[in-house]
C-alpha cells in the first residue's frame, strides 16, 4: 500500500513510523478514513492525523502523536478548525440549524 522513497522518509521523520506501521494502520481502519469512512484518500495517499500539541517546538514526531488516517478533506477540515472541538461542534450546530430551517 505505502510507497518507498519520499513516503518512507516522511513517515520515519515526521511520525516515527515505518512503512509496515502505516500499512498496519490502514488495515486496522479497514482502508477507510477515520472520520467520514470513505475508502478514497482524496490525494496521493492517506493523511496521517496526529496531535500537533504532543511534540511542541519540533518538526519530528515522537511516534505517540498519531491518531489515525484521514482522507484529504477530513484532514483539512480538522486542520482548519485547529483541532478545536468547540469550533467543530459549532459547525455541526450551524449545519443542523440550516438543515432544519429548509
Amino acid at each position: 500500500m505505502a510507497g518507498g522513497g519520499r513516503r518512507h522518509w516522511d513517515l520515519k521523520y515526521k511520525y516515527a513510523m515505518s512503512l509496515e506501521d502505516f500499512d498496519r494502520l490502514v488495515e486496522e481502519q479497514g482502508g477507510c478514513c477515520g472520520i467520514c469512512g470513505t475508502d478514497k484518500p482524496g490525494a496521493a495517499n492517506w493523511n496521517i492525523d496526529h496531535d500537533g500539541q504532543c511534540c511542541p517546538g519540533g518538526t519530528k514526531g515522537c511516534g505517540n502523536c498519531v491518531r489515525g488516517l484521514l482522507c484529504r478533506s477530513c484532514n483539512l477540515m480538522i486542520g482548519y478548525a485547529e483541532d478545536d472541538v468547540v469550533v467543530l461542534r459549532s459547525a455541526i450546530n450551524y449545519l443542523h440549524a440550516y438543515r432544519n430551517a429548509a
